[in-house]
């Protein structure tokens, strides 16, 4: 009846990036509120579970209930994914960054929460952790580009506005939180 042939239609869909938010305080919240509409696939992980439910996190696609560094050791993200540590310390921050860069994670961002002073310390003690071993250049702390304010919805919009100018390779300024 088609008289041989066939016409096949079809749509390719590419791989939205992954966005782990270590951390569901004020900052993680709007920030999950920022990243909605920009297609990414957004995971909030959080030690504690109140900071973890879903039903307060509508915005996530994922939310995980684990122990930080537990789940950073053990879990496999996609290549090319985006890390945000944003925890209630800088303890378990630095246990985020440290981690995946020790295990040699192919990742397009890291970005740390932290003042000047702390993430100089946070970059000096990973340095000598690693032997210097790192790729700077993926690590953004402080974290956010300078747009001002410093509530916890202008810090996610300086974070969004910087993940999505990395995210399509374009030039940025670190933010003096």
């Amino acid at each position: 009846m088609c008289n041989g042939k066939v016409w096949i239609f079809f749509e390719t869909y590419n791989r939205r990036p992954s966005v782990y938010i270590f951390g569901g305080g004020h900052v993680g919240k709007s920030l999950l509120y920022y990243l909605k509409p920009l297609d990414y696939h957004k995971i909030l992980i959080d030690n504690r579970p109140e900071f973890s439910e879903k039903s307060n996190y509508p915005e996530a696609d994922e939310c995980i209930t684990s122990d930080y560094l537990e789940y950073v050791k053990n879990f496999e993200p996609a290549e090319g994914s985006y890390f945000i540590a944003l925890t209630h310390g800088h303890k378990f921050d630095y246990e985020v960054l440290a981690t995946i860069c020790k295990r040699s994670i192919n990742y397009s961002y890291i970005g740390v929460i932290a003042s000047k002073s702390k993430a100089a310390e946070l970059l000096a003690k990973l340095k000598l952790e690693t032997d210097g071993n790192i790729e700077l250049a993926k690590i953004h702390t402080p974290i956010g580009l300078k747009i001002g304010g410093d509530s916890a919805d202008e810090i996610a919009l300086s974070i969004a506005a910087q993940l999505q100018a990395v995210r399509y390779e374009k030039p940025i300024q670190i933010a003096a939180q």
